[in-house]
């Protein structure tokens, strides 16, 4: 499985839990919570990954709320959040290694 995969299903699992959205900072300090040590994302991987979830129809921009205008907040559309339950009902598509693959997500984000 390649990376961008986890990190696409990391990042709507995220954003399916917090209803106001999210911001790339926001999601790096989940990941890291959720994930410690075994799992660095950069937030520049972060960012590229929502813009294809947002181009993919899968996240949508929001206003600020709160946040510094300067940050982008994304929230998970209906079709995310159907594509992200099909996600966690799939067998991994990927052999067994260390955490950050798709079994982590799924077991993480369950």
């Amino acid at each position: 499985m390649d990376r961008t995969r986890s990190i696409r299903y990391g990042v709507l699992g995220l954003l399916s839990r917090a209803e106001d959205g999210l911001h790339g900072w926001a999601i790096k300090r989940q990941c890291e919570k959720i994930f410690g040590g075994f799992w660095q994302v950069n937030l520049g991987e972060i960012y590229r990954v929502l813009d294809r979830l947002k181009s993919a129809g899968l996240t949508e921009p929001v206003g600020p709320m709160g946040a510094p205008p300067t940050r982008k907040i994304f929230r998970i559309t209906d079709e995310g959040r159907q594509q992200f339950r099909e996600f966690l009902t799939q067998e991994p598509q990927d052999a067994p290694r260390p955490l950050r693959e798709e079994l982590d997500v799924q077991a993480a984000l369950c």
